[in-house]
């Protein structure tokens, strides 16, 4: 189950919106509101599921899971909006804002292969898919000291889809990364 949520609301109502005990002091605003929209969209995508008294942990890693443990859960964040993924399956979301900044790190996390797709030297889409689409990788494999560009590697497979492996599993991990567009925003998930 994939949520996406465009947070428009104030502070005080998603304070109101939110059931937990405690939030956390967070002073930048736009964190604060991530935050709390993300918190919120978990609340009501297992409300919608129909699971009732879960609290989300995060391990040493950062990677948030569940007190459940038939469910994993994914968290991503940009700008205005939250993005979460739970599965029975692992899963791993990532959320990302179009940015001309991303030309400067492409070598860092970008393959020949995966170069050698763009468009044109300034194929900002083609960029943000695959950061995306391997952040997702990324948190679908936590814990693991991931080389970006030899690691993970990721094919167009057409559709808005990719085919992905993981290569620092034995044997290589071979799966599927679906994005799509939210405006100026690339949503990419691992496939469950």
């Amino acid at each position: 189950m994939l949520g996406v949520w465009d947070i428009t609301e104030s502070i005080e109502d998603m304070r109101d919106q939110l059931q937990v005990d405690e939030i956390p002091s967070i002073k930048n605003e736009l964190r604060l509101r991530q935050y709390l929209g993300s918190r919120i969209l978990l609340q009501e995508m297992l409300r919608e599921l129909k699971v009732e008294n879960v609290r989300l942990h995060k391990m040493d890693s950062g990677q948030p899971y569940l007190s459940i443990p038939q469910w994993n859960v994914s968290i991503s964040h940009a700008d205005r909006f939250a993005a979460i993924a739970l599965s029975p399956q692992r899963i791993g979301i990532d959320i990302e804002k179009l940015s001309p900044r991303i030309k400067r790190i492409q070598n860092k996390f970008m393959n020949k292969e995966e170069l050698a797709c763009l468009k044109d030297e300034e194929d900002l889409n083609w960029m943000h898919v695959v950061w995306s689409a391997k952040e997702a990788l990324f948190k679908y494999h936590p814990g693991r000291d991931f080389d970006f560009r030899t690691h993970l590697l990721v094919k167009p497979e057409g559709n808005n889809r990719l085919h992905a492996e993981i290569h620092q599993t034995h044997p290589t991990e071979q799966l599927y990364v679906e994005y799509e567009w939210i405006q100026d925003f690339v949503l990419a998930w691992t496939e469950f």
